[in-house]
Order: structure tokens, then sequence, then C-alpha cells
């Protein structure tokens, strides 16, 4: 039997580097509100959690931040995202890393259950779907539009329901703590990449198993 029953991506720093898409947003929503621009590290730590729990967490960083609503901010990132993505012509859209369409080709080869656990809006997951070709590789996907927020347990507790089984049952694959955070609220293992948003000591000491370097690394936990 294999060790896991599904097995649940992280998108942003994870499958996709999306990076300069969200630091791009984020100085253009900050610039609206007259806000000093945070530096992209910071803007990167934020990456996993909520757009809105984000952007609170850089508005707390700064005096300014108290005088802004960090709803409106996030609106103005949403904005910002939608004009970037509808522009004539459109950027050069956000690449998947380097080994990532093989994999997921070869797991949904394999028959292998798979799903998204998120960050990102509704919307912005089906437009990832829709850039790559996924739209038969993943059983589940959870969003903020449909879970609270990482670190919260909930996504893998409906990521389980929705594939028919249990969270001790699921994998989850992510960059950041709050990726590590949220597997371990919800009794599922977790595993870390070195290529994302968050220095991999810090997963490790969050709970990852290991932390894959490529996705070759991945073999042995799936068996």
């Amino acid at each position: 039997m294999a060790a896991f029953d599904l097995i649940l991506f992280d998108v942003d720093g994870t499958l996709v580097d999306s990076q300069r898409t969200i630091i791009a947003c984020m100085e253009a929503a900050f610039i609206r509100y007259d806000l000093p621009i945070p530096s992209a590290a910071a803007i990167r730590h934020t990456v996993g959690l909520a757009l809105v729990d984000g952007v609170a967490q850089l508005l707390a960083a700064m005096p300014e931040g108290e005088r802004v609503d960090p709803y409106a901010v996030a609106e103005a990132y949403k904005e910002t995202y939608l004009a970037r993505r509808t522009a004539t012509p459109a950027p050069a859209p956000d690449p998947l890393y380097p080994g990532t369409r093989a994999l997921l080709d070869r797991l949904l080869a394999e028959d292998r259950l798979m799903g998204v656990a998120t960050g990102k809006s509704s919307r912005g997951v089906r437009v990832f779907v829709e850039t790559h070709g996924l739209h038969r590789h993943f059983v589940t996907q959870q969003t903020v539009d449909t879970a609270p927020g990482k670190p919260d347990p909930t996504m893998i507790r409906q990521a389980a329901a929705e594939a028919g089984t249990v969270p001790a049952r699921v994998l989850m694959i992510g960059d950041t703590v709050y990726d590590m955070q949220m597997a371990r609220a919800a009794g599922a293992a977790a595993l870390g990449v070195d290529w994302g948003y968050h220095a991999p000591p810090s997963l490790t000491a969050e709970g990852a198993r290991a932390i894959l370097k490529t996705w070759d690394d991945l073999a042995p936990y799936l068996t």
C-alpha cells in the first residue's frame, strides 16, 4: 500500500515561481495608499498566507500602516493583478519550477490522487490551472475562498474528505512555515522544498520530514 492516499501541494513558491507578479502587485497596492514599499524579502515572507493576512502583516511592520485598512490594500492588489492579467500584450505567465510539469504528469499517470492547498483565491487557482493545462491533475482545490487561511488545518481536512481519506494519509508539500504548521495541526505529514520563499531550516523546525532539493527527491516518500 502506498504511504499516502493524497499528495497535497502548495502553489506559489512550490509549483510555480510567482514572486515577480506577487511583488509587483503588492508594491502597486502600497503605492496607491502612499505607503512605504515593503522589501521584496518581506513580501515573500507573507506568501502562503491569505492575501489580507499577508497585507496585515506587512502593515503591522510600519507606523503608517495603522491608518490603512488591510482589506482596502488587498483589494488594490487584486485590481492590479487583474489589470496585469488582462493587459495587452499580456505579461509572460509565471513559470512552473523546473521538473514540476514532468512530476505532475508522472503522478497522474500513476493514478496518484493530487490536490492543491493555497493562499490563492479560487480565481487565482483557476488561472494557474488554465495557464499550465492542469485541468486533470487535481482532485481537490483548497483556497481561501473555501476555508480559513493557513496555518489553520481546515484545508487539509477538507481535502482529505474530498479524496475519501483522512489527514493522517495526506502528504503536504510546501515552501513556507505556514504549510508545515497547517500539516502539523491537521495531523498530516509534510515535506519542504528548498526553492521557495522560506528558508529550509525554518521548515524543518516547523515539522518538515525532509527538504526536497529537486522533485527527484520525492520518490522515496511515496512508496
